[in-house]
């Protein structure tokens, strides 16, 4: 059985893609294992209202992070949050089963990509059999450009590893800027579109789903 690692969104609990976001797109991938992770790191900053409008039962307590980014003063940003939640991922990857696929939305797709990143450090501290086949990251055009101001810790490596990206327009990123920036450090990636912006495909994306799975399912035997 496949089994997959997902990693939640910026103030969303990972409980939300379990009950109701992940469904679509789990109807095709049946026979997956899904374990939902969450971040004990709590959200730095106020949620925005869209998400009190759309999500309301998500209480305050729930809501966490992986990363937050800051901006100092000289005009640079800090990473609030990423030593600490890749030695907490770390550690779960080390003393569970491996998992095929690393998969994250929004905040957690930027630190599915930054871990793929560490994952060709030869300093990094995780067994090569415990390595993910690939790793998907949904709605996170940002998160490249993040990347790019990271690099300098991953020593300006590339991803040799499948991924695949899906981009919601039209709040995010042009579809085509996305590819490109998503091609910074993922020269092979898989790049895939749908219409709800930054939220989640949603129920009007459907023929988006099959699509997804097919590309997760090929990712296996690469």
């Amino acid at each position: 059985m496949p089994r997959m690692l997902w990693l939640h969104g910026q103030f969303l609990p990972a409980r939300k893609y379990q009950e109701t976001l992940l469904v679509p797109l789990l109807s095709s991938l049946a026979d997956w294992e899904v374990t939902y992770l969450q971040s004990p790191r709590r959200c730095a900053d106020p949620p925005p209202d869209l998400l009190g409008q759309t999500f309301p039962d998500v209480q305050p307590h729930e809501m966490a992070e992986w990363i937050n980014s800051q901006a100092k003063a000289d005009g640079s940003k800090e990473y609030l949050g990423l030593s600490e939640s890749l030695a907490f991922l770390q550690k779960y990857l080390q003393e569970q089963p491996r998992f095929d696929v690393i998969a994250g939305h929004s905040n957690g797709a930027l630190l599915a990509s930054i871990l793929a990143l560490y994952m060709e450090r030869d300093d990094w501290q995780l067994p090569k059999d415990k390595h993910p086949v690939g790793i998907a990251c949904f709605n996170g055009p940002n998160s490249y450009e993040t990347e790019v101001t990271l690099a300098p810790l991953v020593k300006n490596k590339t991803i040799q590893m499948p991924s695949l990206h899906v981009f919601g327009g039209p709040t995010d990123h042009t579809y085509e800027g996305s590819q490109k920036l998503a091609r910074v450090h993922h020269p092979s990636a898989q790049t895939m579109e749908h219409s709800a912006g930054h939220l989640f495909p949603t129920d009007k994306d459907d023929a988006v789903y099959p699509a997804i799975a097919k590309a997760l399912q090929d990712m296996l035997s690469k």
